[in-house]
């Protein structure tokens, strides 16, 4: 859980205009813009199983024993669904 909060932060700061929240392994993204819905079918296409629980809140649920190079790898698919949803970020 410390992994995917780390990782999820790194990205947040990376894009400007996002934040991180979350305990556990319920962890969110939250958007200053509603890009929620967008970036969660960006992320399938990428192969990621997410949730836009508002329009502006990206959330991930993975499973309890996820290892760290699942987060890694959902990091990775993650950073491509939003270049793939804002190419010029």
């Amino acid at each position: 859980s410390v992994e995917l909060g780390a990782g999820l932060t790194r990205l947040a700061q990376s894009w400007g205009g996002t934040s991180w929240r979350g305990l556990g392994l319920l962890q969110a993204l939250v958007f200053e813009q509603p890009l929620a819905v967008q970036l969660c079918e960006a992320a399938r296409t990428e192969g990621l199983l997410v949730n836009a629980a508002r329009p502006d809140v990206l959330r991930f649920m993975p499973q309890l024993r996820v290892s760290s190079a699942e987060i890694s790898e959902l990091c990775v698919r993650l950073a491509a669904a939003r270049r793939r949803l804002c190419p010029a970020a």
